[in-house]
């Protein structure tokens, strides 16, 4: 009987929105922050304990309800990091994102769940400000916002680039140091006034995201 069958359909819940079109659309308030980051989270954490990491997360793919329910779409570059396919497939994951790690512009030699965290720390901070944390017009000027937020990473780190030509490039730009979330940037990349009215968590959580990459 089940072979006479096919076509297969598959049935999801309705999502009325996503988090791109809250952000340009709605003011959020704090508790709309900490709750879509705790969904996200939450999300990630099942994602990772199958060892799986998604690396493409952005606001368009966190669905929403009418209730500010989530659920996380698009896994079509879901890769486990230590497959076989692994470094041909992350290697060439060029695709244009103002998302992206510094891990995978510059082609580090391991990729982990950490670039994942990055994703959320982007995301956050754009619901913070109403704006995009690095926007950008292609991958040289991504890295220099990112430096210039960040800081210059170190010779350890950079010995973790798997691109003579990506550390060549790191070391010629100036000397980077590094600034915090909670100040008015108004002439960096970040445009962060909006911060200044957030819960002190959100901040924080913002300013540390970031840092749980232990090589960026």
């Amino acid at each position: 009987m089940i072979e006479a069958f096919k076509k297969v359909y598959l049935i999801q819940e309705l999502m009325e929105t996503d988090m791109h079109h809250m952000i340009c659309t709605q003011d959020l308030s704090d508790d709309h922050f900490q709750y879509s980051i705790y969904q996200t989270l939450q999300a990630l954490k099942v994602l990772h304990s199958t060892n799986m990491i998604h690396q493409d997360l952005k606001p368009l793919k966190l669905l929403l309800n009418d209730n500010c329910d989530m659920k996380v779409c698009d896994f079509g570059l879901a890769q486990c990091p230590h497959s076989q396919a692994r470094d041909r497939f992350m290697t060439k994951y060029v695709s244009k994102s103002w998302y992206h790690a510094p891990k995978i512009m510059l082609i580090f030699k391991q990729y982990t769940k950490t670039l994942d965290v990055w994703l959320v720390g982007c995301i956050l901070a754009e619901m913070l400000s109403s704006h995009l944390l690095f926007p950008s017009h292609d991958y040289h000027c991504q890295l220099t916002l990112i430096l210039d937020v960040l800081d210059t990473p170190t010779l350890d780190k950079l010995y973790a680039i798997n691109s003579h030509r990506s550390c060549d490039y790191i070391q010629a730009l100036p000397f980077h140091k590094k600034h915090t979330t909670s100040k008015n940037y108004s002439d960096k990349a970040v445009q962060v006034t909006s911060f200044q009215h957030s819960l002190p968590q959100c901040i924080w959580t913002c300013n540390q995201l970031p840092q749980q990459d232990p090589h960026f």
